[in-house]
């Protein structure tokens, strides 16, 4: 009699387990997706790349050729000017790294110190640059059509001008490392193409989404954020290419984006304004 007691016990345990467990799916599913929080205004600022330091908000001011800090307010703290057409821009271990399209370098500030990245090859139009954990680096070359990747201290390139083919470029932007691959807004071709830290191509996907120029690409927690510049809408896939989110709301010429804080920012260039996004 208590051997059966025991059983309708743990019997009834195991329905209230599955019931909370389909009540989450359900209502916990709902909150998994990104939605628009707050629209903040930059002012006279037309930003194209974002960077954060860890406490502060850098961007690009591609009109004005100066790089900002700002708050995540959008108030701005400082202001570096004189930089010709600077692009998408990174942080990294306390300096400030800035391709400037015009000038055909990139730009390293150490503090107070301007000095610039020694590259192998010459730039034309440098669009975006991105460093990894280990210290490798790597460029997006616009009108070389190309990447320029430094691999433990070597640099190469990656890529050639074309329309189609695994690791053909038409105008890439911008450029993000992972732990274990590197991620390539292949702007004009309308596409992300992926490669091994050691420029092989892994995989190529986002063109039969319809996009229309891909300028910024971010990576975060498994999920790659991409903005659809001439679309106004931001695109989030999975690792491999299945797009799971199409954000369209707040948008006008979205550029560049970022997560800080499990908090999705997204920097317009027309609109001149930043839109931040939670879950």
């Amino acid at each position: 009699m208590r051997k059966k007691r025991l059983i309708r016990q743990n019997s009834l345990s195991i329905y209230v387990l599955l019931f909370t467990l389909s009540i989450c799916l359900v209502t916990c599913n709902t909150n998994t997706e990104w939605q628009l929080e707050e629209t903040i205004p930059l002012g006279d600022i037309t930003p194209i790349g974002i960077a954060y330091d860890g406490a502060h908000f850098w961007m690009s001011d591609g009109d004005h050729n100066q790089v900002v800090k700002v708050n995540k307010t959008g108030k701005v703290l400082e202001t570096l000017n004189n930089f010709r057409r600077p692009m998408h821009i990174a942080f990294d271990q306390q300096k400030l790294y800035i391709p400037e399209y015009g000038k055909d370098s990139i730009a390293v500030i150490d503090g107070k110190k301007t000095g610039f990245l020694n590259v192998a090859f010459e730039l034309d139009a440098p669009a975006g640059i991105a460093l990894s954990e280990t210290g490798d680096v790597a460029v997006a070359d616009f009108y070389n059509h190309r990447l320029l990747l430094r691999r433990e201290g070597t640099w190469k390139s990656v890529g050639k001008k074309g329309r189609n083919a695994a690791g053909e470029f038409h105008y890439p932007t911008d450029v993000h490392f992972t732990s274990n691959a590197l991620y390539v807004a292949d702007a004009y071709n309308n596409r992300i193409q992926v490669f091994d830290l050691e420029g092989t191509h892994q995989l190529t996907f986002g063109r039969p989404d319809k996009m229309n120029a891909a300028t910024g690409i971010y990576v975060w927690n498994d999920q790659v954020f991409v903005t659809d510049f001439e679309n106004d809408r931001v695109l989030i896939y999975d690792t491999e290419g299945t797009l799971l989110q199409t954000l369209t709301e707040g948008f006008s010429n979205p550029t560049d984006l970022i997560v800080v804080d499990n908090q999705l920012y997204v920097i317009n260039y027309k609109g001149r304004n930043m839109v931040r996004f939670g879950m």
